[in-house]
């Protein structure tokens, strides 16, 4: 693309085919954290595109919404711990991941605690914290919080705030480890909390919202690390806890008067059977606590307690004898308390209890006899009472049910499903919220008439042309790509297979190549290489033969089909040359090459020089029409650097290393202008550098950071005769952007270590200088660049102003020409992750094509220039994940 092209205005972008024209699936939705806040119901929410965020509704379908995308892609903020106060919701969520290493859910990511009126122009962070919260609770308009700060994510503090970041600050350093979700209590204007000692035994503290205040209650009984005091609950003047007892392997009840002398255990219960659940939350109701536990006469049932031990009693044996009747979570309804059960005599079910004998019944199902499996329940706190469930029955399928505990009151709110189960999940405004599995999200106010959409999403992220199983390549103008797709195997089974697709940019165009029959393959592709005008691609069924696809007969042939073959590795091309290895053993393997034909095959090297014993090719890295490799000794547990033409007599050796901590202990090769950089792995982690002859072949600088966590993978990128490394992508290690020119080597800059670690990634030569993705830790990422000097290292622009970031885990800058512009996936806060466009300079950085216009993402994917036109995958909620493209003239 020329610089008049790159400015002149492009088409929109088209979708290419409906490849999967019938429902593109549904996300599971995991609706959680329901809180209501005046006419607004705040909850979270992943709808498959954007992750786990923040959602608001007011109990209609339009007005129900995501609040902000903190986050921007599909692997969320994960809001936790909401809590009103002043009119606002506060709330913390996840701003920052390591993206070599990201996951859904990870306490090691950086944290915030936030706030907002319900839109994403009012939702804004209060302070940086180091991890997310164990617990959060709200006394006098102060918060008080637990979690680590931002240079310390694995230890926990105890926090106050006003809401605001001066008005936030430390009460207490915490003990040596942070906990799970913990539950704390209130006591008058007493705040108790668990604590860890640091010697790793469970304590109880307490506060009154002053440093001096914030004192130890007392040391328990030593613990694994795991049993902190849990589900602290006042009641009648002391507080009540689980927390290990003497010799005993699982939590007992602990009653706490505030004094040391006064924390003793309640009573000879445990928690349960299990060392992996949770015990169960006390839930009170005017003087007397319920709780669920274990002992050895009656199994696990419901006990009461007033505080004291002659006060602790069993409410009532619903399964007599030792077997008990596994009550699940307790909740408090109108002074009673409801829970599920399964009684002799009862199918599954819900039971309620006042806290007597005689007061203790089912709820539903109604009848012992009742043939319905229970699969969720919840009861309201507000509207029509009762409990609202959902079951599956034989005869009739998934049900949703509101009953009053009698049979005329009991009735179904849909019909009956045959494919979708129900799930409850919250109440607030008036009605119960709940999901089916299709995708669809409910409310009802207990009336089948009440009963009502408020949102079906769909199209889970992974569907169809994602990243997660796709490979596209550009040949001859054209786009190839595979997909994973479901094809009949026998009679009523299917299965997945990986299909090969090609496009001309045209939906006519757009085509299965290589297939026998509807659902009959020939092969499945993986390792796709464009090769002279030729596609090679290994079939993923055995690996063990390398096939090659003529561009414009589609003929398919065998290239390899050797014996004693265990595997054909990943290929590396040059153009014009295709290199591969060939598995013959874990220790000996074969050097190859080809030109994209059978008649074009040669051998190029296999157990050359002296290595009688093993040699086992690795890190093939072209150079022009020159490969560079790593190679093992198996007899020295050594590596040497390699170099080849192409034919056996031009492979040589050009430098050994000697054995250190690993087989491999050459890790990397970084082609730079007219030289060859590699990195290894010795008594300290260095950097060499060759012009291509042993002589020339030298050391160049140590490499800073702990030579132990290095990974075999660094991000790096070439800009004339400089090499750019990412450093300190290991937990604990301060990120970095170092360079050398093979003469002087140092650190461009680095930023403040953080409670995650985010190096720079996607780095990327623009002419002279640098583009990446990095964080300064103030927000999420952002595009950078740098022109080698510590000054030039700055943001190109901020997309995404705040914490949030531009986008979670950043993705590779794609070049719409020899020299750019650069085409990426990114989010500004008013649209979603859109496609954008970057020269370098914060006045070239703009939108390029938003295929889903608004706050909601079509998270462009897979990006590929083929001749004139950029391929990608989008998703949007009429079709789902499918292949798009945009004309670039």
């Amino acid at each position: 693309m020329t610089e008049a092209e790159a400015e002149t205005p492009l088409p929109a972008p088209l979708l290419l085919k409906d490849v999967i024209p019938q429902d593109p699936g549904a996300p599971s939705l995991f609706p959680a954290s329901f809180v209501e806040l005046g006419a607004i119901q705040f909850f979270t929410l992943d709808d498959g595109i954007h992750g786990q965020e923040l959602w608001r509704t007011d109990g209609t379908p339009e007005g129900t919404a995501m609040v902000a995308d903190l986050m921007p892609g599909a692997l969320g903020s994960n809001p936790a711990s909401l809590i009103p106060m002043g009119g606002r919701l506060y709330f913390v969520a996840r701003t920052l991941t390591n993206p070599s290493n990201p996951a859904k859910f990870s306490g090691s990511d950086l944290h915030g605690l936030w706030h907002t009126d319900g839109t994403a122009q009012g939702t804004e962070q209060v302070v940086t914290l180091g991890s997310f919260a164990s617990f959060i609770t709200e006394h006098q308009g102060v918060l008080y919080f637990e979690a680590p700060a931002v240079d310390e994510s694995y230890r926990a503090r105890l926090w106050r705030s006003d809401g605001t970041p001066e008005g936030t600050w430390e009460l207490h350093a915490g003990g040596a480890a942070k906990h799970g979700s913990v539950a704390p209590a209130w006591l008058g204007d007493s705040l108790f909390f668990p604590g860890t000692g640091q010697d790793g035994n469970p304590e109880l503290w307490k506060t009154d919202g002053t440093k001096a205040g914030t004192v130890r209650v007392a040391r328990l009984m030593r613990g694994d690390g795991r049993f902190v005091p849990l589900h602290l609950t006042a009641l009648n003047g002391r507080v009540l806890f689980w927390a290990h007892g003497e010799a005993r392997m699982f939590p007992i009840p602990w009653t706490s008067d505030g004094t040391e002398a006064g924390t003793v255990p309640l009573k000879d219960l445990q928690s349960g059977l299990s060392i992996h659940e949770q015990p169960s939350r006390f839930v009170v109701v005017g003087n007397t606590a319920f709780f669920s536990a274990w002992d050895a006469e009656g199994g696990q049932e419901v006990w009461k307690t007033d505080g004291t031990p002659a006060g602790t009693v069993r409410v009532k044996d619903l399964w007599p004898g030792p077997e008990g009747s596994n009550p699940g979570e307790l909740t408090v309804r109108d002074g009673r308390v409801y829970f599920s059960a399964t009684a002799r005599g009862y199918a599954p079910g819900v039971w309620r209890t006042d806290g007597t004998v005689d007061g203790t019944v089912v709820v539903a199902p109604l009848s012992g006899g009742d043939p319905a499996l229970l699969q969720s329940w919840s009861t309201p706190s507000g509207g029509r009472g009762g409990v609202f469930y959902s079951d599956w029955w034989p005869e009739g399928g998934h049900r949703v049910w509101h009953t009053d505990g009698t049979g005329l009151g009991t009735v179904p709110l849909l019909p009956a499903s045959d494919t979708h189960a129900f799930t409850m999940k919250g109440w607030g405004l008036g009605l119960q919220y709940f999901t089916s599995t299709d995708g669809t999200l409910w409310a009802t106010d207990g009336t089948p008439e009440g009963t009502r959409v408020l949102r079906r999403f769909s199209a889970v992220h992974e569907d169809v042309y994602s990243a997660k199983f796709t490979q596209a390549v550009a040949l001859d103008g054209a786009l190839y790509f595979t997909r994973r797709q479901q094809v009949p195997l026998v009679p009523d089974r299917t299965g997945f297979v990986t299909a090969l697709w090609r496009s001309d940019g045209t939906a006519e165009g757009t085509r299965q190549v290589n297939r026998k029959a509807p659902g009959v393959f020939e092969h499945e592709p993986t390792s796709l290489t464009p090769v002279n005008g030729h596609l090679l691609f290994v079939d993923e069924r055995d690996r063990k033969t390398l096939w090659t696809l003529d561009a414009r007969t589609e003929e398919v042939r065998p290239l390899t089909d050797l014996p004693h073959g265990d595997e054909t590795l990943p290929l590396t091309s040059t153009g014009t040359q295709a290199w591969f290895v060939r598995k013959l053993s874990s220790s000996l393997q074969e050097l190859w090459r080809t030109d994209g034909t059978p008649e074009g095959m040669a051998l190029v090297a296999s157990t050359p020089g002296s290595s009688p014993y093993g040699w086992t090719p690795h890190l093939l890295t072209p150079v022009g029409q020159t490969l560079y490799f790593a190679s093992g000794d198996a007899s020295e547990l050594r590596d040497s650097l390699w170099k080849t033409d192409g034919t056996p007599e031009g492979t040589v050796k050009l430098k050994t290393f000697a054995g250190g901590l690993a087989r491999e202990d050459l890790l990397a090769i970084y082609p730079v202008g007219s030289r060859v950089y590699f990195r290894i792995l010795a008594e300290t982690h260095q950097l060499w550098v060759t012009d291509g002859t042993a002589e020339s072949s030298r050391f160049v600088s140590e490499l800073p950071g702990d030579r132990l966590f290095y990974p075999g993978r660094i991000e790096w990128a070439a800009v004339g005769d400089t090499l750019f490394l990412s450093l300190g992508s290991a937990s604990g290690e301060t990120p970095r952007l170092w360079k050398t020119d093979g003469r002087t080597s140092g650190v461009v800059r680095a930023l403040p270590r953080m409670g995650v670690t985010a190096p720079p990634v996607s780095l990327t030569a623009n002419g002279d200088q640098l583009l990446f993705w990095w964080t300064d830790g103030a927000g999420g990422f952002e595009l950078w660049k740098s022109d080698g000097t510590e000054a030039g290292t700055v943001p190109v622009k901020d997309l995404h102003p705040g914490a949030a970031g531009s986008v979670a885990i950043p993705g590779p800058l794609v070049p719409l020409g020899p020299k750019g512009p650069w085409v990426f996936a990114a989010s500004n806060g008013a649209t979603g992750v859109e496609l954008w466009r970057t020269d370098g300079t914060a006045q070239g950085t703009k939108p390029l094509a938003d295929v889903l216009p608004g706050p909601m993402s079509s998270s462009p994917a897979n990006l590929v220039v083929a001749g004139d036109r950029l391929f990608f995958s989008a998703w949007t909620p009429e079709t789902g994940r499918e292949p798009w493209v945009l004309p670039l003239k």
